[in-house]
């Protein structure tokens, strides 16, 4: 977890010691998107990972990627990647098995 995921931007930005909208602009300038968005990018990056590395539940890949419900995940999930995870977890399985009997 990052320090966004922690305490959100006012810590991180007490931490830093600077005020939370120059932390906004340094991101905005820097990096180009809001702390914000690329937190949650970081955490839909780790769960895609998960669902595709990993045999966890999708409520345990949920919250080990710091989304605080599993509807949280599967919506932001959605909106990002234009399917589910668990759409991802079966045809990554599906093409798994073919690939197995294929080569068998």
């Amino acid at each position: 977890m990052g320090a966004l995921d922690e305490g959100g931007v006012s810590c991180l930005a007490d931490r830093l010691g600077i005020g939370e909208r120059y932390l906004r602009q340094l991101f905005s300038r820097h990096v180009g998107v809001s702390p914000y968005s690329l937190a949650k990018a970081r955490r839909l990056s780790h769960a895609r990972r998960l669902v595709l590395d990993s045999s966890f539940s999708m409520t345990e890949i949920a919250l080990k990627s710091g989304f605080r419900s599993v509807r949280q995940f599967n919506d932001n999930f959605l909106k990002e990647y234009g399917y589910s995870p668990r759409s991802l977890r079966k045809s990554t399985s599906v093409s798994m098995d073919n690939d197995e009997t294929t080569h068998l």
